[in-house]
């Protein structure tokens, strides 16, 4: 049976996150040009795995992408 330990702690996943994503806001991208900025380099990051992400601006309208 495989290991059922997660892969990325979370923790560490989100201090990566914040480093690159947590600044200032990001002008008029939109929330689907975030995502796959976001989705880019932490792929970058973590060795090409594949990545999702969702980035909401009022908690309702957002956007989801996955890279793989």
């Amino acid at each position: 049976m495989a290991h059922i330990e997660r892969e990325i702690e979370f923790h560490d996943l989100l201090e990566e996150a914040k480093r690159r994503f947590g600044g200032p806001r990001h002008g008029s991208d939109s929330c689907e040009t975030m995502a796959i900025n976001l989705a880019k380099a932490m792929s970058e990051h973590y060795g090409g795995r594949p990545f999702t992400v969702s980035v909401f601006e009022d908690g309702e309208a957002g956007a989801t992408v996955t890279l793989s």
